[in-house]
């Protein structure tokens, strides 16, 4: 999860990604329950499907109803080790280009929790179909899912909350 401090006010970026194929899920929230960590799992698993797998850190958000939405779910869950990013490398990196590529050029601009959502959901569409990937021969998220002839049978997600 990454906290996102506009005027003077904290948001929540709660980030998920799929380590093979670089697509990404971002929910935003006013706060860091668990409630909206269940709302993030949502939107992951509309866009991912229901074959994943989950790794998160040990933040509250991760318990009640989030964990419930898991385990009724039957998704797996694991937890990284108290203070270790380098357990979540996938997502800690695509925090720090959220972070520089969006955050960081649009902080002035954004005053509410719905330009916060307009300036995330633009610079994601920029991040899936327009921006090359290193990690992915050159290709955006969106070309290399177009490559792909194969059946994906168990996705492994890393989630930043």
């Amino acid at each position: 999860m990454k906290h996102v401090y506009a005027s003077s006010r904290k948001y929540y970026a709660f980030c998920a990604i799929d380590v093979f194929t670089r697509e990404a899920v971002i929910h935003v929230a006013k706060s860091a329950s668990s409630r909206q960590a269940k709302l993030a799992l949502e939107k992951a698993v509309s866009v991912f499907g229901r074959d994943i797998a989950v790794l998160n850190d040990n933040g509250s958000e991760n318990l009640g109803q989030s964990y419930q939405y898991l385990e009724q779910n039957g998704i797996t869950q694991y937890f990284a080790r108290p203070h270790q990013p380098k357990d979540k490398p996938y997502v800690e990196r695509f925090i720090g280009s959220y972070q520089r590529e969006c955050l960081n050029q649009w902080q002035r601009d954004i005053h509410n929790l719905a330009d916060l959502d307009t300036y995330t959901t633009r610079w994601l569409n920029n991040y899936h179909y327009h921006r090359p990937h290193n990690s992915l021969n050159g290709l955006t998220p969106d070309e290399f899912c177009a490559t792909l002839n194969l059946t994906i049978t168990r996705r492994r997600v890393s989630m930043g909350w």
